[in-house]
């Protein structure tokens, strides 16, 4: 939904323009200070052309890790991969952001569950699955516990900088893995038993099980440089159990053995050139969808178990109004999208029926429409989601 878009398009900034241009930088002491001593400035000439042939950016695709054990990263990778995501500033000087190592292979399972696909294609013994936790994200209303740092409620500054703050911490992680000879596969959507929806009212995950009790997080805009690396301004620390969210999950590995050409372990994704410079002509052309976003603003009527629930198509938000009788899925009617005319809608013209034929959203995608697909069951578990 929100939480995967917005890291999908901060990942791509973070990638390919924040990594990847890498210009030379004066050295520092092991605070970010200038040091003292002069040395000679890391240029890595040729990394972003490397980072682009080398396929390394590509996503392994389920069922294609390596389950060898002896290619699962080591402790020393490990937090060195989770140092380098973590030191980028972001959202007001700091980075509200904690991560969590799972090597456990069950463990990990657990975590991503079975609603995509078989639990032993999502990781095997030669992964590790980092969770990738963030602040700011529950609001006061929803339990946060974080009485030194502002409030948050959707949509204003601080949220939005969490999901900046994850995009750019994951962005980074992928491509420092990645010059270790190690893959990735970031999951937005995470339905094991243990990834249970607990707070805010069943609309976040604490991830509570794999967080010590006594971690503790910050707002690092008040840790100055000049403050050991491993001690906290104890006027603005806060439990990261009860404040910290989940926003994804990422699998690190590598890819089977025999399987050394990334199109057999890639997905199948294409990767056009969703890109370009601006050439200094203001465009004025009246936006198609104007339309659109005055109907939007008026929610369909909702009766007596009826519930709207919200998706995220290929065209924006997608909504849905789901109707209950005893726990029974009895109706699902799509009731906006931005979804294209002979694509999109094959999915909203029949996926509809066939959830409330299974009572389920485990229901096949419709072919050539999956994003919308999944948008419609997104939307639908939402609107269930808000009946309990």
């Amino acid at each position: 939904m929100e939480m995967k878009r917005m890291i999908s398009l901060i990942l791509a900034l973070t990638m390919l323009v924040g990594l990847c241009s890498c210009a030379a930088q004066p050295s520092q002491d092991n605070q970010g200070n200038p040091d003292s001593q002069t040395a000679a400035a890391f240029t890595p000439e040729g990394f972003e052309d490397w980072f682009i042939s080398s396929k390394t950016w590509m996503t392994v695709d389920n069922g294609h890790w390596s389950d060898d054990p002896a290619d699962q990263m080591t402790d020393e990778e490990l937090l060195k991969v989770m140092q380098a995501a973590t030191l980028p500033e972001s959202a007001g000087g700091g980075t509200s952001v904690y991560l969590v190592a799972v090597k456990d292979v069950e463990a990990q399972r657990s975590i991503i569950g079975e609603k995509y696909c078989p639990v032993e294609d999502s990781s095997t013994p030669g992964t590790v699955t980092i969770l990738v936790l963030a602040d700011s994200i529950l609001s006061n209303e929803e339990g946060r516990l974080n009485e030194k740092a502002p409030d948050t409620t959707v949509n204003n500054k601080n949220y939005n900088f969490a999901f900046l703050d994850a995009g750019t911490v994951v962005g980074t992680m992928l491509a420092t893995a990645a010059t270790m000879g190690y893959y990735g596969h970031v999951w937005g959507s995470n339905v094991g038993e243990n990834a249970p929806f607990d707070l805010g009212g069943g609309k976040w995950q604490s991830m509570s099980q794999f967080v010590e009790s006594d971690a503790m997080g910050h707002n690092g805009y008040w840790d100055t440089y000049g403050t050991p690396d491993d001690e906290l301004n104890s006027d603005y620390a806060t439990p990261i159990r009860g404040n910290y969210v989940l926003t994804c999950a990422v699998v690190l590995g590598k890819p089977l053995a025999d399987e050394v050409d990334s199109v057999s372990f890639a997905t199948n994704h294409a990767r056009p050139a969703r890109y370009t410079i601006w050439d200094g002509t203001y465009n004025d052309e009246p936006l198609l969808n104007t339309a659109f976003a005055e109907d939007s603003k008026k929610d369909a009527a909702v009766g007596e178990n009826e519930y709207i629930g919200t998706g995220t198509g290929v065209g924006g938000a997608l909504k849905v109004k789901v109707t209950l009788d005893n726990d029974q899925i009895s109706a699902v009617e799509v009731i906006s999208h931005q979804e294209t005319d002979g694509i999109g809608t094959k999915a909203i013209d029949t996926l509809p029926a066939a959830i409330v034929s299974a009572n389920s959203t485990e229901v096949d995608n419709v072919a050539s429409a999956t994003i919308t697909s999944e948008a419609i069951k997104e939307a639908v578990e939402d609107a269930i989601r808000q009946s309990k």
